[in-house]
């Protein structure tokens, strides 16, 4: 390209604009020349980004493993774009094994499970984190826990997949019997007036008691991998259906009914709802994974995170998000999101 053509590349907005890394993201520019981009032209975050499509519009990128929240900045004939503000969760704990969306107790410390393969008794079953990122070991020898809740009085709950039982976790580590009898439960909300709600793999969804006593509360479609749970802020039980092959679909539970509300969703997995009453949904599409607000009365749904093997993420009450993942929890504080979320307005 002759001399006097060339343009100072700029970068005009990045989507999804909350990624982990190893994440995908689409960068909108101009002055875009695919030919001169080189693997030192995309400065994303603190390194070099691999760049896996250009055109002379738009850039398609993946995170870097190194990345953490700063700027992005793009240069080819020597010419650098203006730095563009990015947001990559911070990781505050490792080597966990979730299949579900962690639980948050009132005093904002996060629980999450090691559940570990079929029938296996693990070193740690579950453990509290703190906002800080100090990890303890919270329970152990419990098999397979896959889904945890935590009530407004701060009382822990555990469910096992494999040995069909609901417990209590107290502070001391020790884990008693609070509801038996189940298939493979798998899903875990409680609400605030003290009903506890589980899902089983088979569709069965409960409520149970403050003496652990289960009752019917719906059935929606089987899952072979897990049936999430989520409250919206006033009170209404939602399920999610996840499949490994075919349509999934999500249910708001009115009255003992379920109701789609959403269906034909590729694979995705857990569900939470922010302080607003936001849903908020872990998606799989294409290959491509992330969280996506969803508009309820639409079902329109917007990027806003992305990333891979996301499986459930929670809100804390001051609106800050946890995301799991299959071995990790990274968090964005709720300045971030809200920056997020006008970014994609």
């Amino acid at each position: 390209m002759p001399e006097e053509e060339r343009a100072r590349p700029e970068i005009l907005s990045i989507v999804p604009p909350i990624g982990l890394p190893g994440g995908e993201v689409a960068l909108s520019c101009t002055g875009l020349d695919p030919l001169e981009l080189t693997d030192e032209s995309l400065f994303l975050c603190g390194d070099y980004a691999k760049i896996e499509g250009a055109s002379s519009q738009k850039l398609l990128a993946r995170i870097p493993r190194s990345a953490y929240s700063g700027d992005i900045h793009i240069t080819q004939y020597g010419m650098s774009s203006d730095p563009y503000r990015f947001i990559v969760p911070q990781c505050i704990a490792y080597a966990l094994h979730s299949i579900t969306s962690p639980a948050l107790t009132p005093d904002n410390e996060i629980l999450a499970p090691f559940c570990g393969i079929e029938g296996q008794f693990t070193p740690v079953s579950v453990f509290l984190i703190t906002e800080h990122g100090d990890k303890y070991s919270l329970v152990c020898g419990l098999r397979n826990i896959g889904a945890l809740a935590a009530d407004i009085r701060g009382r822990i709950y555990a469910a096992s997949l494999s040995a069909g039982v609901v417990y209590v976790i107290e502070r001391d580590g020790s884990a008693r019997v609070f509801a038996e009898g189940f298939d493979n439960p798998c899903g875990l909300a409680a609400a605030r007036d003290g009903t506890l709600y589980l899902s089983e793999k088979n569709g069965s969804l409960y409520f149970l008691d403050s003496n652990g006593r289960a009752e019917a509360c719906a059935n929606v479609e089987q899952s072979d991998i897990c049936v999430h749970l989520a409250l919206d802020p006033e009170g209404m039980l939602y399920a999610s259906s996840t499949q490994q092959m075919g349509d999934n679909t999500l249910y708001a539970i009115e009255h003992g009914d379920a109701r789609v509300v959403i269906r034909e969703l590729a694979e995705f997995h857990g569900i939470a709802f922010d302080r607003s009453g936001t849903l908020f949904m872990a998606v799989t599409e294409h290959g491509v994974g992330g969280i996506d607000i969803v508009h309820r009365r639409t079902a329109k749904r917007q990027r806003i995170v992305s990333g891979q093997d996301i499986v459930g993420l929670a809100f804390n009450k001051h609106n800050d998000m946890y995301i799991a993942t299959m071995s990790k929890i990274y968090t964005v504080n709720n300045r971030h999101l809200m920056m997020a979320w006008n970014a994609l307005i």
